[in-house]
Formats: structure tokens, C-alpha cells, sequence
């Protein structure tokens, strides 16, 4: 199997802030219900992204989710759920050395790190998988700003550990029976791996069957041009993707079926990343709308690019959701409405922001 993706090169997208929000309201929420916590993640990374770094700027997906957020952030209104982004933006703050001050962020920190600084450090424990070699090393340094939180990183394929965990072959955690948190997020290098999702998060659920289990997908949208026949072939790679997530959606109404399934999704128009210095101040203007390819050398060069390489969304399935989760959808007369935050979210993102429930 080869491991060729790197999160350092997508970090701060909108992805990861819409499901770092509901990843830090979950885990906050849990260690209010249950006295004592396990938090499992599948495919941990490397856990701190440095968003300054060479890798990150070649990108520079935050501009369109994290930096966005917080342009809007210090405006929200208290009645909007301002109070449901604080394990978030408080995760954000404890890794800066700018304290307070959120105008100048640099290091992101993943969902390991998230997590750990909304546990109870004298009583929750973490298991965090990570098979790439690299992502895991720098995993089992960064966990250590988690101390004095038991912590357990183990270099494996996160689906064959829970996997393990359904069957009571993995060592788990003694005494813990209710409070859990599980994510799964693999990073989608291949179709196979929208196959393994839907038994990933039915072994979770079967490991613990009270506690909250989250499952996560990335969203990519097609680069404006001319549709060519070039195109349409390398999007069909995609195409297959798109059908996989919609077998394993059905594949866990049907295996889940008694709990309670939440499902949020985030989506942004295409607008391209542009390379910035590390001098350049991180409030930037937003960058323009790309022009079609004129020249043959043009077209080659983003046939070759590929029309599917940025992230521009994001999907949450959440199963058996607190009530702070659950709260962001509300039941009116027609049906189902988006509460404040999500309005927030889609005005501050500039995205459109849908949620459900699927059982």
C-alpha cells in the first residue's frame, strides 16, 4: 500500500474547520455526560500543522476556511451559538504563542490535538492509529503538549484496530462503558477506502455502542475551464468516489439502524489557492476567479494538474450525537431548519451548510 498523502499541505481548509467545530463540541459534551472518556482516531497525521511552512503556502487552503472564520469570528453575536465554537477557537488559542490574539495564526492543530485539549486530563485516555511512518513519529512529539493526558499512539491501520475492537481483540481501556469518542477520517487515497468506512463506523459503534462515533469525507469540486474530454475522463475518478460514499451512506442506515445518525455537510465555491510569502500578513484579499486556459501549454498544464485537487467541502456523519450536536438542527413545521450557527457558518465561510438527520 502506498502512503503518499500529507495533511500539512491542506491544513486550516474548510473542511477541517467545519469538522474540528463539531469534533470539539462532541468531545466537550461527552466529558460532561460520561465521568470518564476514551477518544479513538483512526488515521491521527502528524497532529500540529505550521501554516507558515513551505508545504502549507503551496496551498494555502486556510485562506478559504480557517482565515475566514476568523476575519468574522470576533463579530458573532452571543445569541448565534457563539458559545458552540469555544472548544474550537479555545484549542486554537492554547496552541499560539500569540495568546489571545487570533489575527496572526500559525499553527493549526489537528483533531488529536483538538480532542485532547477538551478531555479531562485526570481521567480520559486517547488511542490514536497512524500508519504512515513519518505522520507518526511527528504524532508520537506533538501528543506530548496533551501531557498529563494518558495518550496511547500506536503506527497501524486505524480500520483494522477497530476492527479489532468490535471482536474485544483490542486492549482497550478497562472500566470505560459509555463515554467514547470515536473519529474516523482516513485520508481517501483510494476507492477502497470508501468501502471500509461504513464497517470502520459499524465496529466503533459495536465497541461502544453509547458513545459518539464520527465519520468524515472531503468534498472537491472541479477548476473552471472548458469541459474537454480530458476532463470528463479524469473526472470519472471521482465519479466512482462519489458512488462509493453513497453505497457506504446506505451500508450504515442499514447496519445502524437503532441509533441516532446526524448528518452535516459543508460546501464552498472553487476559487483558487494562491502561493503567499512567509513576510505576507495572513488577512489577505480574496483571490480572484481563475481565467480559462488559453494556450496548449496552459491546457496541458492543468489536464495534467487534474480539475479535483482542492478541497472544497466537507461531510460529518455523527452517530448518537449529544445534545449540543443534535441542537444545531431544529424541528419546525416544515421540516428540519439550520439553527443560527449553521447560518453563521455558511455567512462566515461563505459556503452552503446542510444537516439532517438519516435515521
Amino acid at each position: 500500500m502506498v502512503l503518499s498523502y500529507l495533511h500539512e499541505f491542506h491544513a486550516g481548509n474548510i473542511g477541517d474547520v467545519f469538522k474540528h467545530i463539531i469534533l470539539g463540541i462532541t468531545v466537550r459534551a461527552e466529558t460532561r455526560r460520561a465521568s470518564r472518556v476514551v477518544y479513538i482516531e483512526s488515521h491521527g497525521g502528524s497532529g500540529l500543522y505550521d501554516l507558515r511552512a513551505v508545504n502549507a503556502m503551496k496551498r494555502s487552503q486556510d485562506r478559504v476556511g480557517l482565515q475566514r472564520l476568523l476575519r468574522r469570528y470576533p463579530g458573532i453575536p452571543e445569541q448565534s451559538g457563539k458559545i458552540l465554537l469555544e472548544p474550537f477557537i479555545h484549542s486554537l488559542r492554547r496552541f499560539q504563542n500569540t495568546g489571545e490574539d487570533l489575527s496572526n495564526i500559525r499553527y493549526y492543530p489537528g483533531s488529536p490535538l483538538i480532542a485532547a485539549h477538551n478531555l479531562n486530563s485526570a481521567s480520559d485516555e486517547m488511542i490514536l492509529c497512524e500508519l504512515h511512518p513519518k505522520e507518526c513519529n511527528k504524532l508520537n512529539s506533538t501528543i506530548q503538549l496533551a501531557k498529563p493526558l494518558s495518550v496511547e499512539v500506536r503506527q497501524e491501520d486505524g480500520f483494522e484496530f477497530l476492527k479489532a475492537a468490535a471482536r474485544g481483540d483490542a486492549c482497550l481501556p478497562q472500566g470505560v462503558t459509555q463515554g467514547c469518542v470515536t473519529l474516523i477520517d482516513p485520508p481517501y487515497e483510494s476507492v477502497s477506502e470508501y468501502q471500509k468506512i461504513a464497517q470502520a463506523l459499524y465496529h466503533a459503534v459495536c465497541a461502544y455502542p453509547q458513545g459518539c462515533h464520527l465519520l468524515c469525507w472531503p468534498g472537491y469540486d472541479a477548476k473552471s475551464g472548458g469541459v474537454t474530454w480530458a476532463l470528463v475522463t479524469e473526472a470519472s475518478g471521482l465519479l466512482i468516489r462519489v458512488v462509493a460514499m453513497e453505497r457506504a451512506h446506505r451500508a450504515i442506515q442499514r447496519s445502524l439502524i437503532g441509533h441516532r445518525i446526524l448528518k452535516a455537510e459543508i460546501h464552498v465555491s472553487p476559487q483558487p489557492a494562491r502561493t503567499r510569502s512567509p513576510s505576507e500578513p495572513t488577512e489577505p484579499t480574496e483571490p480572484t476567479e481563475p481565467t480559462e486556459p488559453k494556450t496548449r501549454r496552459e491546457r496541458r498544464a492543468q489536464r495534467k494538474k487534474g480539475p479535483f485537487t482542492s478541497m472544497r467541502g466537507c461531510g460529518v456523519v455523527v452517530v448518537n450525537p449529544p445534545e449540543e450536536v443534535s441542537g444545531m438542527v431544529k424541528t419546525s413545521g416544515s421540516g428540519l431548519k439550520e439553527t443560527s450557527l449553521m447560518s453563521f457558518l455558511e455567512d462566515s465561510l461563505e459556503a452552503k451548510c446542510t444537516i439532517e438527520w438519516i435515521v
